[in-house]
């Protein structure tokens, strides 16, 4: 045990040492209201992007809240419909192929 905590103590005592050589000169009160400025700054875009997103949320909600008017095609009614030679499916006129069996209609 003796053996492993010599080697530790030196190396601790190096890296507090590197610490205090480094912190000298350094006024942390400076670097703390720096950060705070950052990090409030960081806020208020934060807050603004959040209103924003608030805003482009209620348009979308209006945008799709008003009926959509649907167009209406013709109506074909079933009586103009034919029936596939194959399986008796009915097709609309201009169909190609048939939608039950796929029988190519001319």
């Amino acid at each position: 045990a003796i053996a492993f905590t010599l080697p530790f103590l030196v190396y601790l005592r190096g890296c507090c040492q590197l610490y205090l050589a480094n912190i000298q000169g350094v006024n942390v009160d400076e670097m703390e209201l720096q950060l705070r400025g950052t990090l409030d700054a960081a806020k208020r875009s934060a807050a603004e992007i959040k209103a924003k997103g608030e805003i482009l949320a209620a348009q979308q909600a209006q945008r799709f809240a008003t009926p959509v008017e649907v167009p209406t095609g013709p109506v074909v009614s079933p009586v103009a419909q034919s029936k596939c030679p194959i399986c008796s499916t009915p097709y609309i006129a201009g169909d190609v192929f048939c939608g039950g069996c796929g029988h190519k209609l001319t």
